[in-house]
C-alpha cells in the first residue's frame, strides 16, 4: 500500500527510489536492527547519487537495441504528470519520444507533419484561423504559421511544450509571439470555447494508452466537427495504413461524425492520413496531385465511399473501450 502511495505521488523515479530505499532504513531502525540499518542507509545513498547515470545508460540500451538507432545520445529527459519526455540524437536525426515510443523525428516523422498538417493548409481556398491539438515538436504549427494561418496550439502536457519548442527550435523556426499557445485539456477547451477554425490538425500520441484513446473516439471528434466552419477541414493520423487494424478503427469513428473523408497514404511515410469535414472544399484529385508533388515515391488518396466499405467491420474506439486499447497496444508491442 505504501508503495502504491509513493508511485502515485511521485512524479518519477527521482522521488520515487529515494523513499523506496530509505523503508528498509526505517524498518530496520524501528526493529532496532542499527547496523542493518546504518548499512542499508549507506547502500541507499550510493545508489541514490547514481540514479541519473543508471537511468542515462538503461535509456541509451533501449533506444540502441528496441529502436535499432545508430549510437543514440539522449540529451534530454523530463518526467512530467503524464509522461516521460525523451530527446534523442541519432545520426543527423533528432527525435522525440513520449513514453518511449517515437512521436518525432527529424527524417521520415518529419514528413508525417507534410501530409497531417501542409497538405490540408495549402488546399483550403481561405487560410484563416488554424488549431493544432498536440505541440510534439512544434512541426505542425510552423508548417500551418508559414502557409499564413493564424495558429493556436493546445498542449495537455506543459513539459511536452516546453521541451518541444526549446529542442527543436532550430526546425521550426517559431517565436512564441508567432502562435497561441494553450496549455490545457482539448476537450475541455473544445467544450467550453465558442470559436471556430478552418482546419483543425490533431497531432496526438496512437491510442495505446486510455488517455489517447479518448482522442481518437466519437465523442471527441464530435466535438472537433462543432469548432469547424462551414468548409472547415480536420486533419487526422490513423497511426496506421488503412487496412491495417487500428487504422481502420480510427477511420470508422471518424467516419460516424464527418459527413465526407478521404485518406491521404504517402508511400514514404507509411501511416495514413484522414481528412475530413460537413464537405470538403477541394477534390481527391486535387489532393492526388499536391500527393505526388510531396512524395516522389507516390502514394494512394482513397475517397469517401471507399474508406467507409474498408471500415464496415470495424468498431471505432470508445471511451468503454478499456480492452480494446490494451489489445492494440499487445499488438504493437508483439510487431516490433
Amino acid at each position: 500500500l505504501l508503495t502504491l502511495l509513493l508511485l502515485a505521488v511521485a512524479p518519477s523515479y527521482r522521488l520515487f527510489l529515494p523513499f523506496f530505499l530509505l523503508l528498509p532504513v526505517l524498518i530496520a531502525w524501528l526493529t532496532q536492527r542499527r547496523l542493518v540499518a546504518l548499512c542499508t542507509l549507506l547502500f541507499a545513498g550510493a545508489v541514490s547519487t547514481q540514479t541519473e547515470s543508471l537511468d542515462r545508460w538503461a535509456s541509451t540500451h533501449y533506444y540502441r537495441h528496441y529502436h535499432q538507432l545508430d549510437a543514440p545520445r539522449v540529451i534530454e529527459s523530463v518526467y512530467s504528470p503524464y509522461q516521460r519526455i525523451d530527446v534523442v540524437e541519432a545520426a543527423a536525426d533528432t527525435a522525440l519520444y513520449l513514453d518511449g515510443v517515437p512521436f518525432y523525428r527529424s527524417g521520415d516523422l518529419d514528413s508525417f507533419n507534410v501530409f497531417l498538417a501542409e497538405l490540408p493548409g495549402s488546399l483550403l481556398p481561405k487560410r484563416g484561423r488554424a488549431l493544432v491539438v498536440g505541440s510534439g515538436s512544434f512541426s505542425s504549427a510552423a508548417r500551418l504559421h508559414r502557409l499564413g494561418y493564424r495558429v493556436t496550439v493546445i498542449e495537455l502536457d506543459a513539459q511536452v511544450a516546453k521541451v518541444g519548442f526549446h529542442r527543436f527550435a532550430h526546425l521550426h523556426k517559431l517565436a512564441p509571439e508567432m502562435i497561441t499557445l494553450h496549455i490545457d485539456d482539448a476537450r475541455r477547451v473544445l467544450a467550453t470555447h465558442s470559436d471556430s477554425y478552418d482546419l483543425i490538425v490533431l497531432d496526438v500520441p496512437a491510442p495505446y494508452r486510455v488517455a489517447t484513446a479518448l482522442l481518437h473516439s466519437p465523442e471527441f471528434y464530435r466535438q472537433v466537427a462543432a469548432r469547424l466552419t462551414p468548409t472547415g477541414v480536420v486533419a487526422l493520423s490513423l497511426c496506421d495504413d488503412l487496412t491495417g487494424s487500428l487504422g481502420k478503427r480510427i477511420a470508422a469513428s471518424a467516419a460516424q461524425v464527418f459527413a465526407e473523408i478521404m485518406v491521404v497514404e504517402s508511400s514514404a511515410v507509411g501511416l495514413g492520413v484522414l481528412y475530413g469535414g460537413a464537405q470538403l472544399p477541394f477534390s481527391i484529385q486535387a489532393a492526388a496531385e499536391q500527393l505526388r508533388a510531396r512524395d516522389p515515391q507516390g502514394g494512394q488518396v482513397t475517397p469517401d465511399r471507399l474508406v467507409r466499405s474498408q471500415v464496415l467491420d470495424a468498431d471505432p474506439l470508445g471511451p468503454q473501450d478499456l480492452l480494446g486499447v490494451l489489445l492494440l497496444s499487445r499488438q504493437v508491442v508483439q510487431s516490433q
